[in-house]
């Protein structure tokens, strides 16, 4: 599917962003991934060049900040000698009720997870244009769209990358490069783990036994977020457990509401009961 193409993976040193990388070199791609830890880069970038024959190159961005996108960009133009696909695939998630965030948190999620995925189409999509080809694929979250308790700023942010999504669907149609938008479900990622570490109680609960929720495997997601790219699809959504939940909320928005505040007094009683108890509120194990 991609011999020979030129991909650029924003966010390719870890998780899904990895996974896909590894998939794109065995299938005979060039791959330039973006990241901010170097130490990551390098061993991804090892990894990269021991699964295929094409160019790999790393290159180190921020993408907060608008110079660092586009010099990392450019250096991943010239490395690969032009770029076929970009792939959007950086941000992580601030987890609490929206009252108990404070400003500061909620705009470096915002900016992080929804001015990232803008700041690298602007620096490459100037490209893609001039080449009349190429593909964009746009990776958000499930959370784009089932609205929970706890998930308010950061399910904004992936929301707004959807809405972004369908504009940029029509500007770049002219242009013939086409724009893909992947929600991934919870998935089992180093920045899953990070997330876990800080996650209120309640919302712990309610994601690890959630009767309707799963935690797949980058690999897994990765060749779901790819098999979209190479069919076109605007709206890629990976497994059935994430259709399931789209098709309840987007047709049977009041039966969504129901099993979500169901679910969320279960781990509100969970939680509770294990406190009293002296265990682990989040794991119900005995604490120490």
């Amino acid at each position: 599917m991609f011999q020979g193409k030129r991909v650029y993976i924003v966010g390719g040193s870890k998780g899904i962003g990895k996974a896909a990388a590894i998939q794109l070199a065995r299938q005979g791609a060039s791959v330039a991934i973006g990241a901010r830890g170097q130490a990551e880069l390098d061993a991804t970038l090892a990894e990269l060049r021991s699964a295929g024959k094409g160019t790999m190159v790393a290159v180190q961005v921020d993408v907060t900040d608008t110079a660092s996108v586009n010099k990392a960009a450019a250096d991943a133009i010239a490395g690969l000698g032009g770029i076929d696909v970009l792939v959007c695939c950086s941000g992580y998630a601030e987890c609490d009720a929206l009252l108990d965030m404070d400003e500061e948190r909620i705009r470096r999620v915002m900016d992080t997870n929804y001015m990232g995925h803008v700041r690298n189409i602007k620096a490459v999509g100037p490209h893609l244009v001039r080449q009349k080809s190429g593909h964009i694929c746009l990776v958000t979250s499930m959370a784009a769209i089932t609205g929970f308790w706890g998930y308010g700023p950061y399910g904004a942010s992936k929301a707004a990358i959807v809405q972004m999504a369908e504009a940029l669907r029509q500007e770049m149609k002219e242009h013939g490069v086409g724009v893909t938008v992947f929600l991934p479900p919870t998935t089992d990622t180093p920045g899953l783990v990070q997330e876990n570490l800080h996650k209120p109680d309640v919302l712990y609960v309610v994601e690890s036994e959630s009767t309707f929720n799963q935690t797949h495997p980058p690999d897994v997601i990765a060749r779901h977020m790819l098999d979209g790219i190479a069919r076109s699809q605007f709206l890629k959504i990976a497994t059935m457990d994430s259709w399931i939940q789209y098709v309840i909320v987007r047709k049977l928005t009041g039966l969504y509401h129901y099993l979500a505040d169901g679910e969320l007094q279960t781990g509100r009683k969970k939680v509770a009961e294990r406190k009293a108890k002296g265990l682990d509120p989040k794991t119900g194990q005995p604490v120490g």
